[in-house]
């Protein structure tokens, strides 16, 4: 029986580069990335810039790979707040992907919501207060307008990493300035639905394998930033103490106050019983 081929966009980053690690032994894969990096190992890949112009010779290697999946896990820098241009960076890449009949998966995000209530479920209608979440929901719905079925888009919330070697940027960011003796002030008003990203890994693999169509919310329990913070610090035995709770109410901004997401959708399609 052959492997199924399975086209990785966004390789060298924190969530691709996950995805290559826990790679199942069932699957060829094939690495996209903009970078290059030393972390392909033995991977085939390819240089694939999807914020620059899809030339020709980019989609005949596309075709050439002819992937059955394609897992949509890059940034499109400096492209990542602008909406106008992620709809037609995406769009482009989803008319190839249909003309070819590969599965497409695509990464989005809790921020497609505003945040005035939480607990959203996929039937809710996405409201985005921010520009990156905006650019979101324009890549889901430039991909909805090309696929009917064979798709999948999965909105995680916060990802993060429990590896002391391998930091998610925020918890990095986090962990920096404590080191520096700084005191760090987080919203306890302010919640999300962190995942630890080998579970969300793990989970776009069983998708990614699957014949689910649509979209579906994997992420984890819903907590305050100020909560979940001082929890990844005490993980990584590192002390709480300059890290003091802050309200939005005190802050000026836009802020999604609530983007927790509701999971008992992904928990009964992944079969998941925690």
């Amino acid at each position: 029986m052959s492997k199924k081929r399975v086209l990785l966009l966004g390789a060298s980053g924190f969530l691709g580069s996950c995805l290559t690690q826990l790679a199942p032994r069932d699957v060829e894969l094939v690495l996209g990335y903009r970078r290059r990096s030393d972390k392909f190992g033995k991977f085939r890949n390819i240089a694939l810039d999807l914020a620059s112009a899809m030339t020709d010779l980019q989609s005949k290697m596309l075709k050439k790979i002819n992937p059955h999946v394609v897992i949509h896990a890059a940034r499109i820098e400096p492209f990542d707040q602008d909406p106008k241009r992620a709809k037609i960076i995406t769009e482009r890449l989803a008319k190839i992907v249909k003309a070819l009949g590969s599965r497409f998966i695509y990464i989005s995000s809790d921020a497609v919501f505003d945040g005035k209530k939480g607990n959203y479920s996929e039937k809710e209608k996405p409201h985005p207060v921010t520009n990156y979440g905006k650019a979101k929901l324009a890549a889901e719905t430039a991909i909805r307008k090309y696929f009917k079925s064979n798709y999948v888009i999965v909105r995680p919330s916060y990802i993060y990493s429990d590896d002391p070697n391998k930091l998610d940027k925020r918890t990095a960011l986090l962990v920096s300035e404590l080191r520096a003796g700084k005191q760090i002030f987080l919203f306890s008003d302010m919640y999300r639905s962190p995942i630890l990203i080998t579970d969300l890994v793990r989970a776009i693999w069983k998708l990614a394998t699957s014949d689910f169509s649509g979209i579906v919310h994997v992420a984890g329990k819903r907590q305050s930033v100020y909560a979940f913070s001082r929890a990844v610090l005490k993980n990584l035995d590192m002390s709480q103490h300059s890290v003091s709770p802050d309200s939005i109410k005190n802050n000026k901004g836009n802020f999604a106050a609530d983007t927790s997401l509701n999971t008992r959708f992904a928990r009964k399609l992944l079969d998941v019983t925690k």
